[in-house]
């Protein structure tokens, strides 16, 4: 009988667990159901990314979808003070007609973008994925857009540099870039050629990232669209040519525009009482003059070089090389009045300084006075600058200037880059001689002169011949053999994937040389002037490795993509090598990229890079069909 009641009193409780696990299941499938339901939910009512936005230009949001951002660019002839400005300057209103480009009220042909000058503002989020038709619609020439700024670490074949990255885009043809706005900050898009004439063309890159994630957010109110300020010089009577004639004057234009023959010169409205975010781009393509600029009565705050934050500066002024970024922070605290925005070179005698005027809102009317090139004056209570020249070496500490040892990065230099001897340290050696006539100069590396390939390096590199390379270990046999001064050949310098790279830039020219790597940033560690203005490479080497040639800075130095070097001084920079591609170390000024002052890095083996894409257009030499010949 006692059995039988524990064998029920068993069944009973089975039963019961049986129960308690069907309740457990079927309270994980529910509770599993409802979150594929909430899930499904979510993403049925959120706004899925549309295949084409003309326009990206929007706040950033950490939650938002990446946007694909189509953008047409049609690159043209058009003429300064064409039909669109109709009046203009007679009547000044005309002048802010659109298409109207007025520069310095003299009538030329221009290059334009989307018939603007200088081009369109290009502004996106943080990784949206970037689409641009380029539609070369100037006859008889070709170029890359270059996309400056951007590592195209997944698409190393948008670099946008001809015969390197790509063949040049040819007249009357369309060419899509398309890649993914990986690096935030203040950028540019630019025409690569390395004519003078075909460089003036290039615009903003405007990258933002969330506020959440923006390092300085808390030092501005706003961060306009109109507040973007490119500097770049024009000559009015300079056409479609290379060789540089020292005797013509340039003038400098802050947004395609001086204040001359009557027409008015840019203008910046801003809010009285609040802490607005300015980005200022210098670009020049036919001068390589360092320039100044300052805001009449204020003070500015810099927070940003080359799209990277740095520790913030407090200054009354400002210099710049070309191809150089800078995010400042203007408080407008003063009385409601309109202030100039002067800039003026810097020791560049044959190039015109310029203004533009900053805008109080509130004011009754404009007050746009004309602006005399021989008054020009700068109250520089504290100037910064990005280079250490003569005065920043000099033993006395000059506290008015905040120069490049004095500056830095908002984040310290990673531990893996700090390393006393790197994995790879290359010494580049520049100067210029005289060419084969004997009437052009050109520029060399490590006595080597550039000569661009007859196809792109990255898609079509081993269709060219071998003894067409070479660096300073490997000299091709036909410049052994020759009494001439001047080796051309493809300079490549190749560089193991991941290692860690110093580069040690020596200016042994008698004039500036600004540089811009491809493919990278990198961190400025050192600065120094030559000991002797004739002193070997040799020993330079020798003075490094004792210790003596450069104190190098581990801790927080700044990260560029462009450095200056100033003449009789050298740089020292570091960047890890973990981009594979072909990327280029070109000089900023035009001509000198064009006549041999440049070099490409091999990063990493062929298996290493992203692959071209199928349909990748092909360019190169062709020799003509031999039955001519039977």
């Amino acid at each position: 009988m006692e059995d039988i009641r524990c064998g029920k009193m068993r069944q009973s409780k089975n039963a019961f667990y049986q129960d308690l696990d069907f309740s457990k299941i079927a309270f994980r499938s529910s509770l599993v159901l409802g979150l594929v339901a909430l899930v499904i939910l979510v993403l049925y009512f959120s706004p899925l990314p549309e295949l084409y936005h003309e326009s990206c230009s929007r706040p950033c949001h950490s939650l938002d979808w990446p946007m694909i951002c189509r953008i047409r660019l049609t690159l043209e002839r058009f003429e300064t003070l064409g039909s669109p400005c109709q009046n203009c300057p007679g009547n000044q209103s005309d002048c802010y007609n659109r298409g109207c480009i007025t520069v310095d009220g003299q009538h030329r042909g221009i290059l334009t973008a989307n018939r603007q000058f200088p081009g369109p503002t290009l502004a996106v989020c943080q990784y949206d994925i970037v689409l641009v038709d380029v539609v070369n619609r100037i006859p008889g020439q070709s170029f890359g857009v270059h996309w400056r700024g951007q590592a195209q670490a997944e698409t190393p074949y948008m670099d946008g540099v001809p015969m390197i990255t790509q063949c040049p885009i040819s007249s009357l043809t369309t060419y899509q870039y398309k890649f993914r706005a990986s690096h935030s900050g203040t950028h540019v898009w630019q025409v690569n050629t390395g004519d003078e004439f075909l460089d003036t063309l290039f615009g903003p890159f405007i990258v933002r990232k969330p506020d959440s994630k923006e390092t300085h957010k808390e030092l501005y109110d706003t961060d306009g669209p109109d507040n973007v300020i490119v500097i770049h010089n024009w000559n009015p009577q300079r056409e479609n040519y290379v060789y540089e004639d020292k005797s013509s004057v340039t003038k400098l234009l802050i947004n395609g525009k001086t204040q001359e023959e009557g027409v008015p010169a840019s203008n910046f409205k801003v809010s009285p009482g609040k802490r607005h975010r300015f980005r200022v781009i210098y670009m020049s393509g036919s001068v390589n003059c360092q320039i100044r600029f300052f805001i009449e009565n204020h003070k500015f705050l810099v927070i940003a070089l080359d799209g990277r934050s740095i520790k913030p500066k407090l200054v009354t002024s400002a210099r710049m090389f070309p191809g150089e970024r800078l995010d400042f922070v203007l408080k407008t605290d003063q009385k409601i009045a309109s202030y100039d925005l002067k800039v003026k070179p810097v020791d560049c005698p044959n190039l015109l300084s310029t203004s533009a005027s900053i805008q109080y809102e509130g004011m009754d009317k404009m007050a746009l006075d004309m602006f005399d090139n021989e008054i020009i004056e700068s109250y520089e209570l504290s100037e910064l600058k990005t280079t250490n020249d003569e005065d920043c070496e000099s033993n006395s500490k000059n506290s008015l200037n905040t120069c490049l040892r004095d500056i830095e990065s908002f984040h310290p230099m990673p531990e893996e880059l700090s390393a006393a001897v790197p994995d790879v340290q290359l010494y580049f050696f520049y100067n210029s001689t005289l060419g084969s006539s004997d009437s052009v100069v050109v520029g060399q590396v490590n006595n080597v002169t550039m000569m661009l390939p007859s196809s792109p390096l990255i898609s079509q590199g081993q269709e060219i011949r071998s003894d067409y390379f070479c660096n300073e270990n490997v000299i091709p046999e036909r410049c052994r053999k020759s009494d001439e001064n001047v080796c051309e050949c493809i300079h490549l310098v190749s560089v193991p994937l991941n290692a860690v790279v110093e580069l040690v830039l020596v200016n042994q020219d008698n004039r500036d040389h600004v540089f811009h790597l491809h493919g990278y940033s990198f961190h400025v560690i050192g600065t120094s002037q030559l000991t002797e203005p004739d002193i070997t490479p040799s020993a330079i080497k020798k003075l490094d490795s004792l210790g003596k040639l450069v104190r190098r800075n581990f801790e927080y130095p700044i990260v560029k993509d462009t450095a200056a070097v100033m003449a009789g001084s050298l740089v020292v920079l570091r960047f890890k090598a973990d981009n594979p591609g072909y990327w280029m170390l070109d000089e900023e000024y035009s001509p000198n990229w064009f006549r041999g002052m440049s070099l490409v890095f091999k990063v990493g083996k062929k298996y290493d890079l992203s692959p071209v894409p199928n349909n990748f257009p092909r360019c190169g030499d062709w020799v003509g069909p031999e039955y001519f010949l039977a």
